[in-house]
């Protein structure tokens, strides 16, 4: 939901998204484990079968998970230039809270948000529940806590009081059975947006006996259908809860993509670009690992030697005035960017960052904003460090010893026998 709100509110471009936590190790389920025991949540049956049963007439109590999960959220322009097309459009997010208890979720207060949410959804989008209903799934959170004041129902009753007669056409989906319940990684939504993809959603694990009042649900039913929406529904202690409401999109590939080729060359400079996974790490790499300038970044780069003070000048007020609103006329290069036009430093990092993509600079870690609190100092400084970034190679002074005296080469074979286990004879400089 904040990623949603940064990106449409023209405060992100792309925000990437990392969840994790191990409540399942031994060090850390000693504590959190028993405050879900005391709270009469978790399960106590030595059997996962018994006890990881969600939406079962049994359920009975949790069992707590460990994992990780990443999504990355982007401007579909930025993922056009790169000839991509994304796996999922976000329609719409929510984020709420009952104030109703610390554990158990307000029934009639969720049924009641969540119409609302889909409703809204359906007003931007121009679509009806009536249409999407069975092209939906509904990614349930869950987890098989003691029937009474669980999710599960809180969950249902929500789905019929949002669509209605459709209800019964909304097929729903829980991995918990698998997963166990993770608190910081949200990992249904990444199923849920694999699920779209492949236009597969796997079984409730578990489920046995499904009680009556869930009997006209699509729970494990086999029926084929085209998915094409996703909704998630997610809760926490404290009567918080998020919506998430999703739209398959169709993947562009990347063989053949010539779009995405010249993307990979302009951003490597290596002629024929191959993404390769180098110890889990994602690399972009070539037969011949042949590094050139393209003619594009070329052109470039010398273009942007020649800008003038006057050029910065302009390019910084005109990224100032889109960030604040002010008319580039009123931005004076003497005055105090927050004691005179009230930019706070929250919003100066925003602008900072965006003038160094414009020249492409780095932000530095050790930045003091106080050092550049007025737009003279700021031209003053990025065409310092732009002569810096442009500054050939050549030109550039390389000690080939260090400072404590060691030479880089043998500090350089130190660090790959360390990473790799080949001894330093091994490693020959050519």
């Amino acid at each position: 939901a904040v990623a949603e709100d940064w990106i449409r509110n023209g405060r992100c471009e792309r925000v990437i998204i990392i969840g994790g936590e191990a409540a399942g190790k031994k060090e850390i389920n000693q504590w959190i484990g028993s405050g879900f025991l005391s709270l009469g949540a978790a399960s106590v049956k030595k059997n996962v079968r018994d006890a990881a049963k969600p939406f079962d007439m049994e359920r009975h109590g949790t069992i707590l998970g460990s994992g990780a999960v990443s999504l990355i959220i982007e401007r579909r322009d930025f993922l056009k230039k790169r000839g991509l097309n994304g796996q999922a459009e976000v329609l719409g997010t929510y984020l709420g809270n009952s104030a109703y208890h610390s554990t158990n979720i307000d029934r009639e207060h969720l049924a009641s948000e969540m119409k609302a949410f889909v409703e809204k959804t359906e007003a931007r989008h121009q679509i009806k529940k009536e249409d999407f209903a069975e092209n939906t799934i509904f990614m349930s959170h869950e987890t098989y806590t003691p029937a009474k004041g669980g999710s599960a129902d809180a969950e249902v009753q929500a789905l019929r009081h949002t669509f209605g007669k459709s209800c019964k056409d909304v097929k729903i989906a829980n991995t918990k059975g698998f997963t166990g319940h993770t608190l910081g990684a949200a990992l249904e939504d990444a199923v849920l947006v694999k699920a779209l993809q492949e236009n597969k959603v796997p079984m409730i694990p578990n489920l046995e006996n499904i009680p009556y009042e869930f009997s006209d649900l699509r729970l494990n039913d086999n029926k084929k259908t085209d998915y094409k929406y996703g909704l998630h529904f997610a809760a926490g202690f404290g009567s918080h809860f998020a919506f998430l409401f999703l739209k398959r999109l169709e993947e562009s590939k990347t063989e053949n993509n010539e779009k995405y080729l010249e993307w990979l060359r302009n951003v490597s400079g290596i002629r024929n670009p191959e993404v390769k996974i180098i110890n889990n790490t994602l690399c972009i790499g070539s037969g011949s690992d042949k590094e050139i300038q393209t003619p594009v970044k070329t052109a470039e780069i010398k273009q942007e030697s020649k800008i003038s003070s006057r050029d910065f000048e302009m390019e910084i007020k005109k990224i100032i005035a889109d960030q604040t609103g002010y008319s580039e006329d009123m931005l004076e290069s003497d005055l105090d960017l927050e004691a005179d036009l009230g930019i706070d430093t929250v919003k100066q990092v925003e602008i900072f960052g965006k003038i160094s993509s414009k020249f492409g600079l780095e932000v530095p870690e050790d930045l003091k904003l106080r050092d550049l609190n007025t737009i003279a100092k700021l031209v003053k400084y990025i065409k310092k460090e732009k002569g810096r970034a442009d500054e050939p190679l050549a030109s550039k002074k390389i000690p080939a010893v260090s400072s404590d005296g060691i030479s880089v080469e043998n500090r350089i074979k130190t660090i790959i026998s360390e990473q790799t286990g080949y001894t330093d004879e091994m490693l020959d400089p050519a």
